[in-house]
């Protein structure tokens, strides 16, 4: 089993405070390029001798004008470096659990909406709904305990369609409960190589610390940790393709459809592509954010604590038979941009 499909960090929460602080902007854009050019699984397939040249000259422009940047310039600077790489799981961020006394003066809080957990909803005597817009580690119990709820429910109705919009991410065993719904036949998991370098490992696969984390899986977490310093300064294969077997295929329901946009990513795409792969699942929507080929975000501690950085550390061994990062799971059937309402749409197809 992957470490990937278990936990999501998220860097607030990874990122510890430090005492002594460098808020140098130079200083921090270059500790974000050594970290990134050692640690970054994706830098050889995105750096390449087509655009080697265009990468130097932005990394060496951007180094000049952090000679004399304010903080709200610098924080711009390094995510304008870090997005050279098009990659959504590669992220420069406001690091709001760093407690720097001046965080609020540069980058005042402005309040989100508070993320609407999962529901369950009976459409009509044929169809069901469950929408999952957050795949935090939080929602777990909730799910399980909807799909609990209405098992028999679920057991009896033709149609379930799962509304996973605007769904970045979290935790892939949030979905786990889902999967004898839409099971029929073995489902395969991609497996992953892993840039094993020490710093990957002391501040992502060392970690064991995860809450509601067994300890039969915290043995799992030491044992991939070693086998990655086994190949150090290697990118090592240290997950194969896996497959999902199931005993039995539930007669009902008959029909899946599950709805995504382009908002939908990393570990939610995770939960899609093995979704695809039932005979039962039809996808309709748009295409997703495309974030899943490069994972296992490693957060690190910058010079200044305004700022947390991750960094992915495994590469999917879906590629490059099959490339996801910047192009998205594609549906099956594309809901127009002119439908206002995504499940009245799905319920009418045919």
């Amino acid at each position: 089993m992957m470490t990937r499909y278990l936990i999501t960090i998220f860097l607030s929460l990874a990122v510890c405070p430090a005492i002594a602080q460098d808020c140098a902007c130079k200083a921090n854009l270059q500790f974000l390029i050594d970290k990134v050019e050692k640690n970054y699984i994706g830098f050889p397939d995105k750096v390449t001798a087509a655009n080697n040249k265009q990468y130097h000259a932005l990394t060496d422009s951007l180094l000049l004008v952090a000679d004399t940047a304010t903080m709200p310039v610098c924080l711009r600077l390094l995510q304008q470096w870090t997005g050279f790489f098009h990659d959504k799981h590669l992220v420069v961020v406001v690091n709001r659990g760093g407690k720097h006394p001046l965080l609020d003066t540069y980058f005042p809080k402005t309040p989100l909406p508070p993320v609407a957990a999962p529901s369950f909803k009976i459409l009509n005597d044929q169809t069901c709904l469950l929408t999952i817009p957050s795949a935090r580690l939080q929602f777990k119990g909730i799910i399980d305990s909807l799909l609990a709820l209405h098992k028999e429910r679920l057991n009896k109705t033709p149609h379930f369609i799962i509304d996973l919009r605007e769904n970045k991410g979290g935790s892939t065993i949030c979905f786990d409960s889902l999967l004898p719904y839409l099971y029929t036949n073995p489902i395969i998991s991609e497996g992953a190589t892993v840039l094993a370098t020490e710093e990957n490992i002391r501040n992502l696969y060392d970690v064991t610390d995860y809450p509601n984390i067994s300890d039969s899986m915290k043995a799992v977490f030491r044992k991939e940790a070693a086998a990655l310093r086994a190949h150090l300064g290697t990118a090592y294969q240290l997950w194969n393709n896996d497959t999902i077997r199931m005993n039995q295929v539930f007669p009902y329901p008959q029909k899946v459809s599950l709805i995504i946009n382009q908002n939908v990513g990393s570990s939610t795409e995770m939960f899609v592509l093995k979704a695809r792969q039932s005979k039962k699942v039809q996808l309709f929507g748009t295409h997703t954010a495309g974030a899943v080929d490069y994972s296992d975000v490693v957060p690190y501690k910058m010079p200044c604590t305004l700022f947390a950085l991750g960094i992915p550390s495994s590469r999917t061994l879906r590629m490059p038979a099959e490339v996801i990062d910047n192009i998205g799971i594609a549906p099956g059937v594309e809901i127009p941009e002119s439908c206002t309402d995504w499940v009245q749409y799905v319920m009418e197809h045919r």
